[in-house]
């Protein structure tokens, strides 16, 4: 399975929370796995990273059980120079919204859960995008073409 890792690498602790002392506060993210980097390096292949430094960055999740994968991608933004850095997602768990606001600089959440299980349940259709439906929005992207999920076109 995969597991939430930012593919440049940086592990790094989350930001010192009040209630655990720093010894006591486990990091939700594990260290880059080389999937997660060829992953990244065949998503650049043909399109090259957008050059994020004191740029704003939205970043946009169906929701977050763990917020480990949240919690990689704004890692990401901020070492590359990204600011502000926000998220938006429908849904999260209590815990996890408390980790992601020691991440982000703006977080957005209508439904916050104390009893959040999983994520997939808030969706008649919890479909996944393979690569290549990545690599298909990021080609009509580039091209102007709207975004639309390849999981609802004819």
């Amino acid at each position: 399975p995969r597991r939430a890792a930012p593919p440049d690498g940086d592990a790094a602790s989350p930001r010192p929370r009040q209630a655990l002392p720093a010894p006591a506060r486990p990091d939700p993210v594990p260290p880059p796995r080389p999937e997660a980097e060829e992953l990244d390096r065949r998503l650049h292949a043909e399109h090259p990273a957008a050059d994020r430094a004191n740029r704003p960055v939205v970043l946009v999740d169906d929701g977050l059980a763990t917020g480990a994968t949240m919690i990689a991608a704004a890692r990401w933004a901020r070492s590359g120079g990204s600011a502000p850095v926000v998220a938006a997602v429908p849904v999260a768990a209590r815990q996890s919204e408390k980790q992601a606001l020691d991440e982000v600089d703006l977080f957005y959440c209508p439904h916050v859960r104390d009893d959040l299980y999983a994520v997939g349940i808030w969706y008649a259709d919890f479909s996944q995008l393979s690569d290549g439906d990545v690599l298909r929005l990021l080609d009509g992207s580039a091209a102007g073409s709207p975004l639309t999920s390849p999981s609802r076109q004819a």
